[in-house]
């Protein structure tokens, strides 16, 4: 199965990116086809991709979740900005804050899955929350330029007190994540 860690957030922090989503749908005029927007009940800050997971092996991958997780206290994020990656753009997303108990917490589980042959990140960590996924380059430079007009959101805080492991099951109207286990921070 496909599988992820990442931190959930609550449903203030959804609210005010759906509303993002719709502002800006709104302000590019890109057709739907050209953009595949992150249903904001699925929108999630990751921390650490596996990709495919056995069965077999879920036991292991739960048990150095737990392990990493319960060794970092709880904290907050400020959940504000809004950028994208590529150019043209090609993902939209608005900032988190880099908190270093955040970047200890993903660079410790980075470690603790390399030990169990995930391969850790090659890129360098930047916090965010995926908007959507730009699928043509007209549609991409459209983007880029309504985002750079955009004010800056400040979304609030963000209390974290957990992480969880899910599992991704793509579909063709999106993928269906599934928490498998949710560790709580120490």
């Amino acid at each position: 199965m496909r599988c992820f860690i990442a931190i959930n957030l609550d449903d203030s922090i959804r609210s005010h990116l759906k509303r993002i989503q719709e502002t800006l749908r709104e302000q590019s005029e890109i057709k739907k086809s050209d953009a595949k927007w992150v249903r904001p009940d699925s929108i999630h800050l990751t921390l650490k991709f596996l990709g495919e997971v056995r069965d077999s092996f879920l036991s292991e991958v739960c048990s150095a979740l737990e392990q990493t997780v319960c060794s970092h206290t709880r904290f907050s994020l400020e959940v504000a900005g809004l950028g994208t990656f590529g150019s043209p753009a090609r993902v939209v997303w608005v900032g988190m804050q880099e908190h270093p108990i955040l970047v200890n917490l993903r660079n410790d589980l980075n470690k603790a899955f390399e030990s169990l042959g995930f391969l850790p990140e090659s890129r360098p960590f930047s916090p965010h929350l995926t908007l959507c996924r730009v699928r043509s380059r007209s549609a991409g430079f459209k983007m880029g330029n309504v985002v750079k007009g955009f004010p800056s959101p400040n979304l609030g805080t963000l209390s974290v007190d957990s992480v969880c492991l899910y599992k991704s099951d793509l579909t063709k109207t999106g993928p269906i994540y599934t928490v498998l286990s949710k560790v709580a921070l120490g």
